[in-house]
């Protein structure tokens, strides 16, 4: 009875495993909190839910960037306020009086 290795499990010229030789891709996705990071292409976008409605913001490239906003946006929905991308609408007579 002969045993059939998979290419998985094969050695390189190294001894290390080829699963261990090959490069690890940074994830396309993180989660800080409730605010989750989806990287589509090369844009990250956040996905939040905020008083019931779903915000998914476009951030930009960088990962590091992406992060430290949904670290903010996660702290202002842990207190209550009003996360940073977020706005209310204002009516022209609310304007006017101000």
């Amino acid at each position: 009875m002969t045993h059939r290795v998979s290419p998985r499990m094969q050695s390189g010229n190294n001894g290390d495993s080829i699963a261990n030789t090959t490069r690890q891709r940074a994830s396309d996705s993180f989660r800080v909190g409730k605010v989750r990071g989806d990287r589509r292409g090369n844009i990250w976008y956040l996905t939040y839910y905020e008083l019931g409605q779903r915000h998914r913001p476009r951030v930009g490239s960088d990962r590091k960037a992406a992060k430290q906003l949904a670290a903010q946006i996660n702290g202002q929905l842990a207190s209550h306020a009003p996360a940073v991308l977020s706005f209310q609408p204002v009516s022209i007579d609310d304007l006017r009086s101000r």
